[in-house]
């Protein structure tokens, strides 16, 4: 079964969402693994909405700072990559 994870850029507060394993989500929302490792096959970028989502689905107590890729090379950089 499928789960939709959204998260909202904090600059120009569009959506993004990425569809995942509810199965393995929930695994990831327990710690059980890098999100790199446990989802293999989406990009850096969908990773990165998992890392920042939007409650319920986020790991870090409500407090999240997602940027959108356009947002993200305007304000970090293009070049600039952060491991997932």
């Amino acid at each position: 079964m499928n789960r939709t994870v959204e998260a909202t850029c904090q600059q120009c507060s569009c959506d993004r969402d990425v569809s995942v394993d509810s199965s393995v989500h929930d695994r990831y929302l327990m710690r059980e693994g890098l999100v790199q490792n446990m989802f293999p096959n989406l990009t850096p970028a969908d990773r990165d909405i998992l890392i920042s989502a939007n409650p319920p689905y986020n790991r870090r107590s409500g407090i999240s700072y997602y940027l959108c890729p356009p947002c993200w090379d305007i304000y970090i950089g293009a070049d600039e990559e952060v491991d997932a």
